[in-house]
């Protein structure tokens, strides 16, 4: 449909698929490598909050190691699963196109009480809504990078920041 706003998936349904699809990859799973999910939700879909819940719900379930969040600020996300018995067991990861951003998650992550365990940082050449404009080519991945690590040092937070092609420790930006 032209209007997503309209379209709901069955929360039951949703955590059913990523459960079983979860417990599936976390069963083929050799050796001490760690799995990891890219959860993300369209925001303009009707119940995106109650299907973001039941994805993240399902691949903890499941049995996931780690949870990457992609695809808008998750303001509020962490509290859709605080109460789950794996939220501080399992990695969380939160993608970020700029310190902004990682700011806006870090202030409602504070809320739970649970930071991220690594950032990735994302440029305009990334692919898909950042929240880069018309002046896209003006912001390089280097420059976001470096300002995100100044900002964890200001706020005297020890995160991986992982930009998209490598990772970077404090004293590389």
């Amino acid at each position: 449909p032209d209007d997503m706003s309209t379209v709901k998936w069955d929360p039951a349904d949703v955590y059913k698929a990523s459960e079983k699809y979860v417990y599936w990859a976390m069963s083929q799973k050799r050796g001490d490598g760690l799995v990891f999910a890219n959860v993300m939700e369209k925001l303009t879909m009707g119940a995106p909050a109650e299907t973001l819940r039941a994805r993240l719900q399902g691949a903890l379930d499941g049995g996931i190691d780690g949870v990457t969040l992609s695809a808008g600020l998750h303001n509020g996300t962490l509290s859709l699963i605080s109460d789950h018995p794996r939220f501080r067991d399992a990695l969380i990861g939160i993608i970020v196109s700029s310190a902004r951003a990682l700011k806006i998650f870090l202030r409602s992550a504070a809320r739970v009480d649970r930071l991220p365990d690594y950032i990735v940082v994302e440029g305009p050449l990334a692919g898909g809504h950042l929240g880069f404009g018309d002046d896209w080519r003006e912001h390089d991945l280097k420059t976001i990078v470096q300002d995100v690590i100044e900002m964890l040092r200001k706020e005297d937070l020890s995160i991986p920041v992982i930009p998209a092609g490598g990772v970077f420790t404090g004293t590389d930006a």
